[in-house]
């Protein structure tokens, strides 16, 4: 994810939530999935906001609640301005949890970027707590740090001088339960970090 002032952003979001939040947001999204079973598409979730931290978390976990809806004749999401967006009824619950991992710089896949150039970045390990098309390219895109190579949803200009070979956006472990299925992919970062270009 593009590290743009990703720390100040994540301390600036919210004060910090109490256990009843946590429980609360579950609870809101056992009714999510039992209101999408019913063919519905809305549960009451405006007392979260955007960015928040949960108590008993680490400095660099926080969650990601913003609603997402398809727009017609458009291959990008529709991203929920607040509480009281657009068509509400349109959008559905969407909430990520995000761990940042690793914060270091960038010069690019073969270094070509100057050393003003060079892209402060974060390595994060995302889960979904629901499951919408986009919803993690979304959601860095609210927390301020769209992911690197999303041509999408990325309005950072500077990117152009720091090529990248691919989005980094990477499915780390995939579990179903129901098929017994549990499979883990090593991570292709740690390639494509180890270049001349990065730095701390």
């Amino acid at each position: 994810a593009n590290h743009r002032s990703l720390i100040e952003l994540f301390r600036e979001a919210s004060n910090e939530y109490n256990s009843e939040v946590k429980a609360r947001m579950m609870t809101s999204k056992k009714k999510q999935e039992e209101a999408n079973n019913d063919g519905k598409k809305t549960i009451e979730f405006s007392k979260l906001p955007r960015l928040f931290r949960l108590n008993g978390t680490s400095d660099d976990t926080f969650f990601i609640h913003a609603g997402l809806a398809q727009r017609k004749d458009s291959f990008a999401m529709r991203i929920q301005e607040g509480n009281t967006s657009d068509n509400a009824k349109d959008y559905q619950l969407a909430v990520t949890k995000c761990t940042v991992l690793e914060r270091t710089r960038w010069k690019g896949d073969r270094g070509q970027a100057t050393d003003d150039d060079a892209l402060k970045i974060s390595r994060v390990k995302l889960e979904l707590l629901t499951g919408r098309r986009h919803q993690l390219r979304c959601h860095m895109l609210v927390a301020g740090s769209p992911i690197v190579g999303d041509v999408t949803y990325s309005k950072e200009e500077h990117l152009s001088s720091v090529v990248c070979p691919r989005m980094c956006l990477h499915a780390h472990r995939l579990v179903l339960p129901d098929c017994s299925v549990d499979v883990t992919a090593p991570d292709p970062f740690d390639e494509l970090l180890a270049t001349p270009g990065t730095g701390s």
